[in-house]
């Protein structure tokens, strides 16, 4: 028991694993505010009300786990690339799962779309820690600014 705890210790940072579940109930339920509306209201099949809702989540995503859960100024373009494909599979794979589970019932839809997040929040934390914002941790340990490093001292200070 000792040794798992130490490796939860070692490999999970709770501050940083608490501003994620922050960044991904966010990001989370603005797309399920917007599924649910496209897919309800205006009816709008699944892949696209689906499509819509991930881009807006995507992006708000992006922002709060760059500056907020991984707290790094500096720009990573590959960082932005990968999360954009791992978004993309992300509405490949939840479209699917919600029309498997709820083909015609839109309330059910719904609950489904909430059960295709949870499965997809579980890999994509992993996929950010080890692989999307792998660079931040690295640069600057787990829980620093990263801001870039303060200029020397003028000759004569």
């Amino acid at each position: 028991m000792k040794r798992i705890l130490a490796w939860i210790k070692q490999n999970l940072n709770l501050k940083r694993f608490f501003r994620f579940c922050v960044s991904g109930l966010t990001s989370s339920l603005a797309e399920i505010l917007v599924f649910a509306f496209l897919a309800s209201v205006h009816e709008l099949n699944t892949f696209l009300a689906n499509s819509v809702a991930i881009v807006l989540s995507m992006i708000i995503g992006y922002l709060m786990n760059r500056h907020y859960t991984f707290r790094h100024r500096r720009p990573h373009p590959s960082s932005f690339i990968l999360f954009v494909l791992l978004n993309a599979w992300n509405v490949v794979f939840s479209s699917w799962l919600i029309d498997l589970v709820a083909p015609e019932n839109p309330w059910y839809k719904i609950l489904a779309k909430i059960f295709a997040l949870l499965v997809c929040a579980a890999w994509n934390y992993i996929a950010y820690k080890q692989v999307i914002f792998r660079h931040y941790a690295q640069e600057s340990g787990p829980d620093a600014q990263n801001d870039p490093p303060a200029a020397p001292p003028a000759a004569g200070a």
